[in-house]
């Protein structure tokens, strides 16, 4: 992506449990990304949405994540309700599609400190298990699923 293309930012705080369970969610669209489709004159939708209107412009995505723990930022601490010493799990999801061109990044944060992650990995054809990357290049595709330990709610946006 071109430095200081312009991209459309959106935020949420999403909750379940009565706002017991937290997590932040950013995500960055470039405006050139969603030319040509509906959502053009206007802001791009939330993921799963956003998928929908990208895999309508063509292209076939792929999904790449990045997770790391760290302590949070004060405001990030309070929006999440963590205790004093609870670590951050930060997701880097980055959306790809046709010729690897960048269509979209979003951003979890999530208390760290009773979060499981489950992946599933599908076979691709090309794919060796145990190796990082498909035999044509490629990443192997993987599903995640956030599944809180003590509450057992499953986060049906990490589809």
């Amino acid at each position: 992506m071109p430095p200081g293309e312009p991209m459309h930012t959106y935020d949420a705080l999403q909750t379940a449990g009565r706002g017991r369970l937290r997590q932040l969610h950013r995500t960055y669209v470039p405006f050139s990304v969603l030319v040509g489709a509906k959502h053009e004159d206007q802001a791009s939708p939330p993921a799963p949405h956003l998928y929908t209107a990208l895999a309508d412009l063509g292209h076939e995505l792929n999904f790449t994540e990045y997770l790391r723990t760290r302590m949070p930022l004060p405001d990030q601490a309070e929006a999440l309700r963590l205790s004093d010493g609870a670590p951050l799990l930060h997701i880097l999801r980055v959306t790809t599609g046709n010729a690897d061109k960048l269509l979209a990044l979003e951003e979890f944060q999530l208390p760290g400190d009773n979060l499981e992650i489950s992946y599933t990995l599908f076979k691709r054809p090309g794919y060796a298990p145990g190796c990082s990357k498909a035999l044509d290049g490629g990443a192997p595709f993987s599903r995640p699923r956030l599944v809180r330990r003590r509450s057992r709610l499953h986060d049906s946006e990490s589809c």
